[in-house]
């Protein structure tokens, strides 16, 4: 049952982000829901409820495991370099975002080559605290 808790975690997540863009910033959030390689949904950018054709790469990664190696100031993510390769080569620009589900607040960053650290097989970014998706 553990891939079933994964997964649901997963589903909450996307559910809270799509909840946030949508109600709270008044965009349009376009969900992936077919197999992918790291790009959960897009997000469309609207001004004065008009959208404008700008958007944005999301990546979600949900649950109470990526808010462990946090502290003060935010959180750390550590990822796979094929991962962080397609993510910078990607056509849109890519945002990541850790999400809590159950209390429904989501962080994120820019996955740019200046807020990475590179490490052997891994990479690293910080997730702010301040960069609350709301």
């Amino acid at each position: 049952m553990a891939g079933h808790d994964s997964a649901r975690t997963g589903r909450l997540g996307v559910i809270c982000v799509d909840r946030i863009v949508t109600e709270e910033l008044g965009w349009i959030f376009r969900e992936q829901p077919t197999a992918d390689y790291g790009i959960d949904a897009q997000i469309e950018i609207c001004e004065g409820g008009r959208p404008t054709g700008r958007l944005i790469a999301v990546q979600i990664k949900s649950g109470s495991s990526w808010f462990a190696r946090g502290d003060a100031e935010g959180f750390t993510y550590t990822g796979s370099l094929r991962h962080l390769d397609y993510w910078l080569e990607h056509s849109l620009p890519v945002i990541l975002v850790l999400c809590d589900p159950a209390e429904c607040r989501a962080y994120w960053t820019p996955v740019e080559r200046g807020h990475v650290r590179r490490g052997g097989s891994s990479w690293s970014i910080r997730v702010p605290r301040v960069s609350e998706l709301s």
